[in-house]
């Protein structure tokens, strides 16, 4: 087609592609080629608007901006580094377009100006050779940055990562703390407890402290007595519990055979309903099949087997319905004994826990019985011995109270290293949080893709583009498949230094688009995931290719360059044209070209074969 045109859709292997592998691929294909004139390039350091206005800032990703704040490093630097590169881009286009002039006008008669012709066109390949090499510094910073920009959204990444460690770490260690300040509170009650009593056993030696012991001998027979009897008890209740579960068993035991009859019943009553259902599922397509002659034995053949199979099927439900009714009824009863069962195994435990308790009871009134009657003696010496007992109980007292002293300055440090270990857990959740909101930040950045870029670079009439494009439904910012994500830019810089390549290659200068070119590219592009077809939102041509997964060139240049070679040497016995030449004779033969490529080339799939993305791609 004619440049300015839109492309309809190339014949395709297969139809559908994944949504990721179409998006990238259409939005490459429509970045990489969408003008054959020479526009400014959005790798480079200023970009023109659509219509050649006013020149928007820098280019610098939002993301590696947002980087170099964090870092100390201002963005100023990094763009002053891109407008140094496209002073050298300018530069070298001037001279580029001073060679050019001078070069055609020595192009008249070869005998009259050939030394003039050659110094000119000298002059014209320097200085192409240097705004290429300008453009393409210009589009490794600006790949560089992007780059950049995601690299500080993992770098954030990591460090979240090291600081829920370090918080880790002080948690663990305030855990350590908290159990040594526990620790230590434990050993100052214990030292207390121990003056305490220490000042207990100094009065305690008195004749009151002798009446005391018999009346505890007395207490403690009655108990013994009374743990007896509690035994007793416990161990007939305990006969009845077992019994009892004894037979909640066996009911168990007998509802769940009850039960798996009746599960067999339903499964084979499911069964027979799935075959009515199918008998019945065929026999209604078999009378469809019939009802297309509307009458004959067949039809009513196939209808009778309809009714017999709809019977069938009713009467299989019937019973499924009565075996599930069953089922259920004896699920009941089976959960109920199960029920029962547990309770009485519940009922048993406590029992059997209860006996064993009751002669721990029994141990325990007997050992204090004989604890009583041995603190009766002890007493009864005590007073003879508590004179010489005093001055050591005296002493004992002063030891506690020196113990107790340690344990509270014990204490104290614990109190104190406990605070300080809280207080680093405090500061490492600080950290935690201030690298999660790096993080958060740094994927919002990186969520906003070619729209947060867009308006880095006050190039608000990108963003515009996008957002009210006619099919703006059709984007996504923020899905990592969407035209707008940053690591599709970057595929795209690697796709349209791709088509450069081969358009160097052929003596070609690099093709260049605009911020405006870009936005548009990408609305198509996302509209063209879904839709096989070409947007038309805006007026530019753009090729489109849906099933060469991420690179089209096989398809754009290659098959469509063997079309064309295949033509001019079959029409006019003219071989190996490329780039400006292959153009011009097309320009010029195109209607006789395209006629016999349509009737001679043809696309895996049978339909006829296309050179129109091949001419745009090498449009001088």
């Amino acid at each position: 087609m004619t440049q300015g045109n839109h492309f309809a859709a190339l014949p395709n292997k297969k139809i559908h592609t994944p949504k990721g592998i179409a998006r990238l691929t259409v939005t490459a294909a429509t970045m990489a080629a969408m003008t054959g004139s020479s526009l400014i390039s959005p790798f480079t350091a200023f970009a023109q608007t659509g219509d050649g206005g006013t020149q928007h800032p820098a280019v610098m990703s939002p993301i590696a901006a947002h980087a170099g704040a964090a870092s100390g490093t201002g963005a100023k630097s990094a763009a002053q580094t891109i407008a140094d590169l496209q002073k050298a881009v300018n530069e070298a286009k001037a001279k580029e377009d001073a060679a050019k002039a001078a070069y055609d006008e020595a192009a008249g008669p070869y005998n009259e100006a050939a030394s003039a012709r050659d110094q000119a066109k000298a002059s014209y390949d320097s200085a192409v050779n240097a705004g290429t090499a300008a453009d393409r510094a210009s589009m490794d910073e600006y790949a560089r940055q992007v780059a950049e920009g995601k690299d500080a959204a993992d770098a954030a990444g990591k460090d979240l990562e090291q600081a829920k460690a370090g918080l880790a770490d002080a948690k663990a260690d305030a855990s350590e703390k908290d159990e040594a300040y526990q620790s230590a509170l434990k050993a100052a009650q214990d030292a207390k407890d121990a003056l305490d009593k220490a000042k207990a056993d100094a009065v305690s030696a008195t004749p009151e402290a002798i009446s005391a012991a018999e009346q505890a001998v007395r207490d403690a027979q009655a108990a013994v007595e009374r743990a007896q009897a509690g035994l007793a008890n416990a161990n007939a209740t305990l006969a009845d519990a077992q019994s009892k579960l004894v037979a909640a068993q066996s009911a168990k035991d007998s509802a769940d055979a009850v039960l798996a009859a009746a599960q067999q019943n339903k499964d084979a009553a499911d069964a027979k309903a799935a075959a009515a259902s199918a008998a019945y599922e065929k026999a209604k397509a078999d009378l469809a099949a019939a009802e297309a002659g509307a009458s004959g034995p067949e039809y009513d053949a196939a209808k009778q087997k309809v009714a017999d199979a709809e019977a069938t099927l009713a009467a299989a439900r019937a019973v499924q319905s009565q075996c599930e009714s069953e089922l259920e009824q004896v699920q009941s009863a089976a959960a109920t004994a199960q029920t029962e069962l547990n309770d009485a195994q519940a009922s048993l435990s406590v029992k059997q826990q209860a006996a064993v308790d009751a002669a721990s009871g029994v141990n325990d009134a007997q050992s204090a019985l004989d604890a009583a009657n041995a603190d009766l003696d002890a007493a009864k010496q005590a007073n003879v011995d508590a004179i010489a007992k005093l001055d050591a109980a005296k002493q004992a007292v002063k030891d506690a109270e020196s113990a107790k002293a340690a344990a509270d300055v014990e204490l104290a440090n614990a109190k104190t290293a406990k605070d300080t270990a809280d207080a680093a857990v405090t500061a490492a959740q600080q950290k935690v949080d201030e690298a999660q909101a790096k993080l958060d930040s740094a994927d919002a950045q990186l969520k906003q893709g070619a729209i947060g870029f867009f308006r880095a670079m006050g190039a608000d009439d990108a963003v515009n583009i996008i957002l009210n494009a006619k099919y703006a439904g059709k984007t996504e910012v923020g899905n990592s498949k969407d035209a707008t994500s940053l690591d599709n830019m970057l595929n795209a810089i690697r796709w349209m230094k791709s088509v450069n390549d081969y358009r160097k290659s052929v003596g070609l200068s690099e093709l260049q688009v605009t911020y405006k070119l870009i936005a548009g590219a990408i609305a198509d592009a996302n509209y063209s995931d879904t839709v096989l077809d070409h947007a038309r939102q805006y007026d530019f041509a753009e090729n489109l290719a849906w099933n060469y997964g991420i690179d089209p060139s096989g398809q754009w240049i290659e098959q469509e360059k063997g079309f064309f070679d295949k033509a001019t040497e079959a029409l006019y016995g003219v071989t190996g044209l490329v780039g400006k030449d292959a153009y011009d004779f097309y320009a010029k033969n195109g209607v006789a070209i395209n006629h016999w490529i349509a009737d001679n080339c043809h696309w895996e799939n049978g339909s006829s074969g296309t050179v129109g993305h091949y001419m745009n791609i090498i449009n001088p």
